[in-house]
């Protein structure tokens, strides 16, 4: 949005612009930024954004969390829908909504939103102000839109009496008079070597140019010197993770008679209703010096983990595997990109194999993140497992892999339910995952805002 804003400022320097009569357009990304700046910039006077706006509702239910750019933190917990995008230029830009039929921003949601925005821009008396042009085809800027746009151009920027309703045939017919492939025609795209504004096309060429990254890295170094000792105070408040109050109601046990000892199975309620499994192991002969260990793991297979939870009770300790949310089974039967699950080849993230990134970018819509949910998953957890157990001391935790990093913060706000923390081939740490912008990060495991504070690892030391 910045960088668009600065664009526009480019345009209103020149001395052949007219200032009061600044449009945006643009389709998939370009209709993203088109939609944030026509929303957030007065100077806009008209807009037609492209392949994106749909509603949120719809896109989550059907294509799933859309790139991380064309979403805020925390958006729907102050209103700002798609709908919103309209109604903040409501009173000064005339909105040409361009969308397609085959599109993955589901068409439902485009009507819906739509429909909604239509009915507020006449209730406001600019009822001509707003319209949908809608083609057939995948997620493309159809010609017949393009066409459109010009004549919506012409009517509320020059005042042209161009605009005759919308008919999808007689646009596909229309004849601008040139085509984009002309080469007489400078549309930017025939003449692109001679129409680049720098040497080589790429801005990053430029001497003493940074990227996003380099900005973040920039920061982030600030930050640190001004990391001070940690308090729980801080974390909960940064990350939402409740003192108390959550909640884990266990049903559905199964017990089983081991070589070794007894195991049960149960299916924990949590607080939220979303359904966990936890396995707890007793030991034959339980050696009461020795603390219970907790294990939580980011594998989709808690048996994975068989061969120590058979170490430990052959030591005499009790053992309990739980598998917290996108992780286990909440986490395998999401794994649709394989051809598994209700809905096979719909709702993945960048072929992610685990729904934990797509449920986490839900989750950045109301501002929560899935570190806190985990976190809380691992408190309620522990202390389903004392009545399980009949053991009402603390707990050991071992964490495997990305549970690190909740696991970190369990123990840090346990209240004494861990006694110790093992992390085994733990995950990178915040600093990490900042300098080295290759590293394959999710938004599952980190916190918005709380690098301001401190660095997970630091809650593991």
């Amino acid at each position: 949005i910045w960088d668009g804003m600065r664009a526009l400022d480019v345009l209103c320097a020149r001395p052949d612009v007219d200032k009061s009569q600044l449009a945006v357009t643009g389709h998939s990304g370009g209709g993203t930024a088109s939609s944030y700046l026509m929303a957030m910039d007065k100077r806009i006077t008209a807009a037609a954004p492209s392949g994106f706006i749909a509603s949120i509702r719809t896109t989550n239910w059907d294509l799933g969390a859309s790139d991380a750019e064309q979403q805020f933190y925390g958006q729907l917990t102050f209103g700002m829908n798609h709908l919103a995008l309209f109604m903040l230029a409501a009173d000064r830009c005339a909105p040409l909504h361009l969308a397609t039929h085959a599109d993955f921003f589901p068409f439902i949601g485009v009507t819906e939103t739509a429909d909604c925005a239509a009915k507020a821009f006449k209730s406001l008396g600019r009822g001509d102000c707003f319209q949908l042009i809608d083609a057939s085809g995948p997620h493309l800027w159809a010609e017949s839109s393009k066409q459109a746009e010009f004549l919506w151009f012409r009517k509320h920027m020059k005042g042209e009496d161009v605009w005759k309703g919308y008919d999808r045939v007689a646009f596909h017919k229309y004849n601008l008079g040139f085509t984009y492939d002309d080469p007489k025609v400078d549309v930017g795209l025939a003449r692109e070597q001679q129409n680049l504004v720098t040497p080589k096309g790429c801005v990053l060429d430029l001497p003493g140019e940074r990227t996003v990254y380099d900005l973040i890295r920039e920061e982030a170094r600030q930050l640190e010197g001004a990391h001070q000792k940690v308090t729980p105070e801080t974390v909960r408040r940064v990350t939402g993770i409740r003192a108390r109050g959550f909640h884990a109601e266990a049903c559905d046990r199964l017990d089983q008679e081991l070589a070794n000892g007894k195991s049960s199975t149960v299916s924990l309620l949590m607080d939220d209703g979303i359904v966990l499994q936890m396995f707890a192991f007793q030991p034959k002969t339980a050696k009461p010096e020795l603390k219970p260990v907790m294990i939580v793991s980011d594998e989709l297979n808690s048996v994975a983990h068989a061969a120590r939870v058979e170490a430990l009770l052959q030591e005499g300790r009790g053992a309990v595997v739980l598998e917290a949310r996108g992780w286990g089974l909440t986490g395998r039967y999401f794994r649709q990109h394989r051809g598994e699950g209700p809905n096979p080849g719909k709702s993945i993230y960048y072929g992610i194999p685990t729904m934990d990134e797509m449920v986490t970018m839900k989750y950045f819509h109301l501002g929560e993140n899935m570190v806190a949910h985990r976190t809380e998953d691992i408190l309620a957890a522990v202390d389903a497992a004392q009545k399980l157990l009949a053991y009402n001391g603390a707990f050991e935790l071992e964490a495997y892999g990305r549970a690190s990093i909740p696991a970190a913060h369990a123990r840090f706000l346990g209240e004494g339910r861990f006694a110790a923390l093992k992390l085994v081939k733990p995950t990178w740490s915040w600093k990490q995952m900042i300098d080295d912008e290759n590293l394959f990060t999710r938004f599952a495991d980190v916190v918005h805002g709380a690098y301001r504070h401190y660095d997970w690892v630091d809650l593991a030391r």
